[in-house]
Parts: structure tokens; C-alpha cells; sequence
């Protein structure tokens, strides 16, 4: 039942997750596609108001050039000369520049036809002025009465007015474009926003159902692991007693074949005692039952103790045990039975990873408030894949020597869960074919 719900539940999340990364995509493209355009009626908008501003100034330029030509004209004033000198030659520059910014836009042939009569006007305002300075105030009047000037003016301003009511129309268009494709932008995110935080808390639902489930298949499977483990104790409990009983005569004497038989089953026993024990120890730490008895401990003592047991299964081996420790002793706050449980697990690991005539090294040593236990061996080592999971619950190492050797895989995820109850932490730096270091670093709690 648990399975079924979270692969359910696991599909729906996946679902909604999906549903979102599409959501996302289609608003961010739409946006995307809304925003370009957007931002290119804009800059046509920005195109537009600067040729209606430059068509103003060249019209005020146009302007000055006339007044000041009529002033030099009636008056014979030479004050008149600078002013307008200085207009009429920035008018074909101001031109050139409304025909490059027009350029590309409806109107850049109406700017260019402005060229004919600004170029007759410039030279009808030039010859009035040359007449004026050379036969007189008469000959340039004259010439002013002769209307060839006035047409040129007519159909200069005449241009100018009606590109300049138009480029005014497409303005108007353009910047009513720009607001219409403001609101869209604005719409688009804020329901693309609306539809994933909707979704966002839908995944949050499910992801929370996802956690609970797996809480509960925890449990259950925690709760079967304690059982089963108390229901396998006590049998073979019993069959250690009976063992123990035959081994040593009660039921009559043994032969060296019936004894040597009864010597392994024993043997066999305890291996299944220790697994037996290890599972419900794994089973009371998940359930928060692993209690700790605190008590001073001297850390290279027990250090000492474990690697004395071990020794002779190492050595049987054929391996080679070095131990480097202080001087003085190194005392700490801790659970002793606990600690040596996780302690000794590591120890034992190393001896089953490596290979004979491998080396197995226990360094213990302490610093700034810390105590560190450091098991270093040369054995297979472990594939940096499975290092990420080497304290996971049933996890073994994926080597050339894992067929041969025995254990349940929850050694190091018992030694890492004692290492957490004591504030402490465990590590491993390990290289396949070149060994594993595991080091346990506990803090100092003096009592």
C-alpha cells in the first residue's frame, strides 16, 4: 500500500513538475516574443518623435535663415549677415541628418523631397543678398517681388507641415502599441506567475503526501526490521545455550568430528547473533530509541582493547596492523559500549576490504577540543560513485571482494548514526585500488 502511494504520489509530483517546466517555457517564449516586439515599437516610436523634433528645428533653422536675409534686406544692416550666413549653411547638414534617421521609415522619401526647394530657397536667399550688397536695397527687393522665393517657401513649409501631421498620426499609433503590449507583457507574467505558484503549492502538497509516505514506509519497514530481529533473538539464543551445552559434554561425550561440526555451528551462531544484534541496534537508532550512558572514557584505551580483539582475525589474515597513538591518554564524554561498536566496525571493515599482505593502520589523536580516530587501510577501495552512499543503510562497496565477504551493509550506517548521538563526525576519503581512510571526529566533553 505504501509503494503504490508514493509511486502515485512520486507521478503526480512528476505531473506537476513537468506542467510547470512547460507553463514556464510557453510564458517565457511568449514573453520573449512580446518584449521583442515591444521593444521594436518602441524604438520606432523614439524614431518617430526625434524626425518630428529635428523637422522642428530644421523648420525653426529654415525660419532664421529667412528672417535674418529679410532684416539684412530692409535695413542693409551687416548684423543680419552673421545669424543668417550661419543658418543657411546648417540647413543641408540638418537635412542630411532627418534623411539618415528617416531611413527605412514611410516618410524617408518625403524628407528627401525637401532637398528641391530648400536648395532653390537657399540660392534665392543668396543671390537677394548678393544683389542688396552689390545694386542695391531695389534690385533685391525686386527680386523678392518676383514670388520665386515665396513658391520655394510655400512648398517647403507645405512638406514640412504634412510630414509632420503624419509622422504626428504614426506616433500616436505607435505609442498606443507600446501601452497595448505593456498590458500583455504584464498580463502574460502575472498569469504565468499565478499558474506556477499554483502549482508550486501543488507540488509542495504532494511533495509533503511523497514525505509522509516515505515516513511511513519507514516506519513500517523499521518496526518489522525490530520485530523480526527480537522474534530471530530469542530462537537463537536458544540454540547458542544447546550449542554450548553439547560442546562442553552435558549430553554425553563428543568425538573430535561431532565436536569440530558443533564448534562451527557455534561459530554460525554468533555471526547470527551479531547480525541479529547490529539490525535491532540499526532498528532502535531509526526510531530514536538508541539511547546513550555517558561516562568518562579514555578513547586510546578503548581503542587499544578493540584493535587486541581484532588482532588475531587480522593477522590470520596475513595483514599487518600498525597502531599510532599518544602518550598520555585522551579522555572523553561518551557512551563506551556505543563507541565501540562504531569503532570496532570500522576496524573490522578494513580488515574484510583488504587483501593479504595489505596494511591496516589506526591512528588516534587529539586537537583543539577534538578527538580523532583515523583508520587508514590499503585495501580495494571505493568507486567514487558509492562513496556519497557508504554510510547509507545496506550499503556495500561494489569491489572484486564483496562476493567473498559477509555483513549486512549497516556497519558504517550504525558507526555514523553513534558518531551523530556523540556530536561528532565520520568521513572517508577513499580511491579504488589505493585504500580508504575513515576518520571519526568526536568533541572532547570532559565530565
Amino acid at each position: 500500500m505504501f509503494r503504490n502511494l508514493r509511486h502515485n504520489v512520486n507521478l503526480n509530483i512528476f505531473v506537476a513538475l513537468t506542467a510547470m517546466m512547460l507553463i514556464s517555457v510557453a510564458a517565457t517564449v511568449t514573453t520573449v516574443l512580446v518584449v521583442d516586439r515591444f521593444v521594436e515599437v518602441r524604438t520606432q516610436a523614439q524614431v518617430t518623435s526625434q524626425i518630428r523634433q529635428d523637422l522642428q528645428t530644421f523648420a525653426q533653422t529654415f525660419t532664421e535663415a529667412e528672417t535674418r536675409q529679410r532684416g539684412y534686406l530692409l535695413t542693409g544692416d551687416e548684423a543680419y549677415l552673421v545669424p543668417y550666413r550661419q543658418a543657411a549653411e546648417s540647413l543641408p547638414g540638418r537635412l542630411d541628418q532627418l534623411v539618415a534617421l528617416a531611413k527605412g521609415t514611410a516618410v524617408a522619401g518625403q524628407i528627401g523631397s525637401l532637398r528641391a526647394p530648400l536648395t532653390d530657397k537657399l540660392g534665392e536667399l543668396a543671390d537677394t543678398v548678393s544683389l542688396r550688397q552689390t545694386q542695391g536695397q531695389d534690385a533685391a527687393l525686386q527680386l523678392v517681388a518676383s514670388g520665386r522665393g515665396q513658391r520655394d517657401t510655400d512648398q517647403l513649409r507645405g512638406l514640412i507641415a504634412r510630414i509632420d501631421a503624419n509622422e504626428a498620426t504614426v506616433l500616436d499609433q505607435q505609442r498606443q502599441a507600446v501601452s497595448v503590449l505593456a498590458t500583455r507583457v504584464r498580463y502574460i507574467s502575472l498569469i504565468s506567475l499565478g499558474l506556477v505558484i499554483g502549482l508550486a503549492a501543488l507540488v509542495y502538497y504532494l511533495f509533503v503526501r511523497a514525505i509522509e509516505a516515505e515516513r511511513r514506509l519507514d516506519r513500517a519497514k523499521d518496526e518489522f526490521v525490530a520485530l523480526a530481529s527480537h522474534q530471530l533473538r530469542t530462537p537463537a539464543t536458544g540454540i547458542k545455550s544447546i550449542l554450548s551445552m553439547l560442546s562442553q559434554g552435558d549430553f554425553g561425550s563428543l568425538s573430535d568430528k561431532q565436536r569440530h561440526v558443533i564448534g562451527r555451528a557455534i561459530e554460525s551462531n554468533q555471526r547470527e547473533l551479531g547480525i541479529i544484534e547490529e539490525l535491532l541496534n540499526v532498528a532502535k537508532a531509526d526510531a530514536g530509541r538508541l539511547v546513550l550512558r555517558p561516562a568518562e572514557v579514555d578513547l586510546r584505551q578503548l581503542v587499544n582493547t578493540i584493535v587486541a580483539e581484532q588482532r588475531a582475525a587480522i593477522e590470520l589474515k596475513g595483514l599487518e596492523l600498525r597502531i599510532k597513538q599518544p602518550d598520555r591518554p585522551i579522555t572523553l564524554v561518551g557512551d563506551e559500549e556505543k563507541l565501540y561498536m562504531a569503532i570496532g566496525n570500522l576496524v573490522d571493515n578494513a580488515r574484510k576490504y583488504t587483501a593479504e599482505e595489505g596494511v591496516i593502520t589506526v591512528i588516534i589523536h587529539g586537537r583543539r577540543g577534538t578527538a580523532a580516530v583515523e583508520v587508514v587501510d590499503t585495501g580495494v577501495g571505493i568507486e567514487e560513485a558509492d562513496i556519497a552512499h557508504v554510510f547509507d543503510r545496506f550499503q556495500r562497496a561494489h569491489s572484486v571482494l564483496s562476493g567473498n565477504i559477509e555483513g549486512t551493509g549497516l556497519g558504517l550506517y550504525l558507526a555514523r548514526r553513534i558518531v551523530e548521538l556523540h556530536n561528532g563526525t565520520i568521513e572517508v576519503d577513499s580511491k579504488k585500488g589505493r585504500g580508504s581512510r575513515f576518520v571519526m571526529t568526536l568533541p572532547l566533553r570532559r565530565a
